[in-house]
């Protein structure tokens, strides 16, 4: 499991949230979350990727298949957008399950939401095989209904979000024959701490003992992506052979029983690194405020993400073996014009020296190097002989879709 949480935290009357810098989006995010899976996975095994989100860069094109190109997956994966509810992410770990359980060979659904309010921002990415080496999908159900909420549900048991919710927990332990006493775990998405409270007691669980909401009040709730970080929780403090239920709510509800596995290097970074400390703004600083999320014309998110530059791969030179970036005809090193063949750059490095224009030389550990510009407004200069991780970002504001490498510390 993948996590990526912003270190911005905007801290207002309601709590804290986790807030996104100027030049992420939901893209971004997203590409941040699926990244770290792969530094566990071998891309070539994946066979699918499925994005959830209801705040995507893009109206009417599919971002599943843009963030497989940048993370440079095989072509021939199948992809698909869930959308339209909170428990979108949920939705499409679910219908993961069941391709991997069809024959598809691995699976990566990311989840994630970038501005508003009443979410934090972040993503979540969750790798489902056939292996099952962390935890292993026993039972799920679903309800529908076309109901929104807003605002905390308290003890209100008659509420349709705790009905729905509870008849889908219950749906889910009673298709395994389980016992609310035989759960260690529920993990809930889309309530506030009283109402989570009010559900464990509906459906017979130790709200104080059986209930996973730790993260919450470092963060505020990831919205698409909290089912997801609640499972990681959830897996991480589980010592192997625990069944737990993952469950959320939106436009209906639906919930997810599993059997752990092992409760160790479930997430990468852990949930506590991912959502510890971050950088404070009190009360309308320059990290809190509404952030608008731009909806481009079809196609345009698509065309942006596509070309091999954004995939971040330059060239290695087949007789003395040096990479270059960008990509070029001839060896800068050796002078060879023969042999010069595709290298992906990797995403880890060191800064070296100033760049024009503000921007930083970064020495990749796998070779190369290249010239970027600073993450989240940083200074190349504090930069200098410190490790540093390669990140997407949005590029200038005249140009909302254009997305380019950066780096920020690692």
């Amino acid at each position: 499991i993948g996590v990526y949480v912003p270190r911005g935290r905007d801290v207002g009357e309601t709590g804290t949230r986790a807030v996104a810098a100027a030049d992420e989006d939901t893209f971004t995010l997203a590409v941040e979350a699926v990244h770290r899976c792969l530094e566990e996975v071998e891309p070539l095994t994946v066979g699918g990727l499925f994005f959830a989100s209801v705040s995507a860069p893009s109206a009417r094109t599919q971002v599943a298949s843009a963030v497989a190109t940048v993370c440079d997956l095989p072509r021939d994966i199948v992809t698909a957008d869930f959308t339209g509810s909170a428990r979108a992410g949920l939705a499409a770990l679910v219908a993961a399950s069941r391709a991997v359980a069809g024959g598809v060979r691995k699976v990566i659904v990311v989840a994630g939401d970038r501005g508003g309010a009443a979410c934090a921002d972040g993503a979540v990415a969750v790798v489902v095989d056939g292996k099952a080496t962390l935890a292993r999908f026993l039972a799920s159900a679903a309800v529908a209904e076309t109901f929104r909420f807003q605002g905390s549900l308290g003890d209100d048991s008659d509420r349709q979000p705790l009905r729905d919710l509870a008849e889908v927990v219950e749906r889910a332990m009673n298709e395994y024959g389980l016992g609310a006493d035989q759960l260690s775990a529920l993990a809930v998405a889309g309530l506030d701490d009283r109402a989570a409270a009010r559900l464990g007691s509906l459906v017979g669980l130790d709200p104080e003992r059986q209930l996973v909401r730790d993260h919450v009040a470092r963060i505020g709730s990831l919205c698409c992506a909290e089912p997801l970080v609640q499972l990681g929780a959830a897996i991480e403090r589980s010592t192997g052979g625990d069944r737990l239920v993952v469950a959320a709510a939106g436009e209906g509800a639906e919930a997810l029983l599993l059997e752990t596995t092992s409760g160790e290097g479930v997430c990468r970074p852990p949930i506590g690194d991912a959502t510890g400390a971050g950088e404070h703004s009190e009360g309308g600083g320059p990290l809190a405020g509404e952030w608008d999320v731009p909806r481009e014309p079809p196609g345009a998110l698509a065309r942006a993400d596509c070309e091999r530059g954004t995939r971040l791969y330059g060239t290695r030179c087949a007789a003395c073996g040096a990479v270059q970036y960008p990509a070029a005809d001839a060896c800068g090193a050796c002078g060879a014009t023969s042999g010069i063949e595709p290298a992906k750059i990797g995403k880890r490095g060191r800064g070296v020296a100033p760049g024009a224009d503000g921007s930083l030389v970064v020495e990749v550990d796998d070779g190369g190097r290249l010239t970027v510009p600073v993450a989240g407004g940083g200074s190349a200069a504090d930069s200098i002989d410190r490790a540093v991780r390669l990140v997407l970002r949005r590029g200038a504001d005249s140009a909302p879709l254009r997305y380019v490498w950066k780096a920020r510390p690692a």
